[in-house]
């Protein structure tokens, strides 16, 4: 009996340790996970910063820089959906253009979080925009047709009517409901807590 009793409390106390070291593993690799995309978010918004610099430049002179793929970068300067029209949406399918430029990006990266393996989320026009990736939990927090909706009203010069939705009441701008309306990940509120990686240039 007293054999017994002790085997039971071994196995739970084993199931114990490796549930312990289960939940320390998924943690560190969630920790990894959210640097990894936060590195690929600044590489994107570095690429599009230079691509709407090239743009911009080859607008206002007619000439692209030497090794740009001119006739990619002319056709992108006649589209309707150019720089100075908002987008919304995968930022390879915005941004098949970018694709294999070297001087840009190599490849577009998958959101190491998106539960359909996909890649991240752009929003915005110019050298005004916001990246966002899935976090931890595995699921997109922010309303994205609502934050989108709102985001090209501001970036068009009209102040968003109401930004409660992005859980920030009498908030003023993008910037401030993402700051503090509980939308943004942070890791003080565990590793693998709500909110979506987002990272914002105007």
């Amino acid at each position: 009996m007293k054999r017994t009793v002790l085997v039971v409390f071994a196995l739970i106390f084993l199931g114990f340790l490796v549930g312990s070291a289960t939940g320390v593993l998924g943690k560190y690799q969630a920790r990894s996970l959210v640097t990894k995309a936060q590195g690929e978010m600044r590489s994107l918004a570095t690429a599009l910063f230079d691509f709407n610099t090239a743009l911009i430049g080859a607008g206002r002179e007619g000439i692209l820089q030497e090794g740009y793929a001119e006739p990619t970068y002319l056709a992108y300067l006649e589209d309707a959906t150019s720089v100075n029209v908002f987008r919304a949406g995968r930022i390879d399918e915005l941004f098949s253009e970018l694709q294999n430029q070297v001087q840009f990006v190599s490849s577009f990266p998958i959101d190491p979080f998106d539960p359909e393996g996909k890649s991240y989320r752009f929003a915005g026009k110019g050298d005004s925009f916001c990246l966002i990736g899935v976090g931890p939990n595995g699921r997109l927090d922010i309303p994205w047709e609502a934050f989108t909706k709102a985001f090209e009203e501001e970036l068009s010069g009209n102040p968003p009517r109401d930004l409660s939705i992005l859980g920030c009441d009498g908030c003023g701008t993008i910037e401030e409901a993402l700051r503090v309306g509980g939308f943004q990940y942070s890791p003080t509120n565990g590793a693998c807590s709500d909110g979506d990686l987002i990272r914002l240039s105007q």
